[in-house]
């Protein structure tokens, strides 16, 4: 049985990686949303009042607080995993040369790696999202909820039919 994938694959794809790591391709295009984006359609389109940009600003640091736990929480998982593998790897490494078993081992070996190089792959992704995307926004998110300097109304009703009021506003302009 032949190689399943072609060496140009291969090789595009290691570019293609090589390119992905390099720090200055997320200074000039980052991951996610820009400020402009979070602030004028994530945060204000939408919603007219300062009560309801408050609220969901605050849902949108909710969402980011939940993607780095969740990033966190596998990039862990995945350095344990490493951890193994490559003990494992170490093991049927060494047990190759050994007759009867040799063959088992190197399948082994084989399957090790394999999954040692996608886990290594996905931590480095996972590293790229939590510090491109996901703290970088959350960074935006919360100058923009400073910037807001707006404690939540008191009268939960009355801020609810104001911003229902501007929406109405907003319509009848269209």
């Amino acid at each position: 049985m032949g190689d399943l994938v072609p060496q140009e694959g291969r090789a595009m794809m290691g570019t293609t990686f090589s390119l992905l790591l390099d720090q200055k391709a997320w200074s000039v295009d980052p991951l996610g949303h820009s400020a402009y984006q979070l602030k004028h359609f994530v945060i204000q389109q939408g919603n007219p009042t300062p009560d309801t940009q408050y609220k969901q600003c605050l849902r949108e640091l909710w969402a980011r607080w939940g993607a780095y736990r969740q990033a966190v929480f596998t990039w862990e998982q995945n350095q344990a995993r490493l951890v193994e593998l490559e003990g494992w790897m170490r093991l049927w490494q060494r047990l190759r040369w050994v007759p009867f078993i040799g063959l088992i081992a190197t399948g082994r070996y084989g399957r090790a790696k394999a999954e040692h190089t996608m886990l290594a792959d996905s931590s480095v992704e996972l590293q790229m999202n939590m510090k491109h995307c996901i703290l970088r926004e959350t960074q935006v998110l919360l100058g923009l909820l400073r910037s807001l300097n707006h404690s939540p109304a008191e009268d939960r009703d009355a801020a609810e039919v104001e911003n229902w009021m501007k929406r109405g506003e907003q319509k009848r302009a269209e």
